[in-house]
């Protein structure tokens, strides 16, 4: 693909993006919608690293329950934390 062809595809996505989003170059963002406030905030963040069958049992567990990967692991906590305070 020649240079000329590239940046005009870069542009093509460039315009597009802008069109789609409604945004101009330079606009600031407008801020997000503020709801309900929650009963259960949850502000932190946590990474974890997993295996292939840790992720692979995780998937599986969201799947079959219709919950969330975060709300598996959140349960595990409880039921973990549970049983230490037995």
């Amino acid at each position: 693909m020649s240079k000329i062809s590239q940046k005009a595809l870069d542009l093509r996505r460039y315009i597009s993006y802008n069109y789609i989003n409604g945004a101009k170059e330079g606009d600031a963002v407008p801020p997000k919608k503020m709801g309900r406030p929650t009963n259960d905030p949850k502000e932190l963040s946590v990474r974890i690293r997993l295996s292939n069958d840790d992720e692979r049992m995780l998937r599986y567990c969201s799947e079959k329950t219709n919950l969330t990967k975060a709300e598996i692991i959140r349960r595990g906590i409880r039921e973990v934390f549970q049983q230490l305070q037995k």
